[in-house]
């Protein structure tokens, strides 16, 4: 059963799933906005037990990880990020959850957000477009080791 909640952005946030805290594993944000896409990759994860939340845009995203940060371990970015630069973006995810693994679709700007934030705490990953989904949920599926 889904369960759909209000941001102030009035956009759904997409639940599926046991309660991260049931499984253990944590769940990941989606920041995908195209509706397609995020339907598409949301189910998917549900399938193959990756707990998700579909937050849909950037600022929905940061309201969910600012109302729920224990709950969250990693987010995927597949945003045009118009308003809010992918550093920018980072940064402040991890104003609320230092730890987060952050995964940045795209092309040379996620690429080079990945680089300006190499060495400066958790892991930010760059997927390529176009992304197989099924290998984004194999990779998110990996064991959940506590981030230094």
């Amino acid at each position: 059963m889904a369960l759909q909640l209000s941001s102030s952005a009035e956009r759904p946030i997409l639940w599926e799933g046991g309660a991260p805290s049931e499984t253990g594993a944590g769940a990941v944000l989606l920041a995908v906005e195209e509706p397609s896409v995020g339907r598409m990759l949301h189910g998917l994860f549900h399938r193959t037990g990756v707990n998700a939340y579909w937050a849909g845009d950037l600022f929905s995203c940061m309201e969910s990880l600012r109302e729920s940060p224990s709950d969250v371990v990693s987010i995927f970015v597949d945003c045009h990020l118009s308003t809010l630069d992918m550093i920018d973006f980072c940064v402040s995810a991890r104003g609320w959850k230092p730890e987060v693994e952050i995964l940045l679709a795209g092309g040379d700007d996620a690429k080079a957000a990945v680089a300006a934030l190499a060495g400066k705490g958790a892991r930010t990953l760059h997927v390529s477009k176009p992304y197989l989904p099924t290998e984004l949920a194999w990779l998110l599926r990996g064991p959940r080791q506590p981030r230094r």
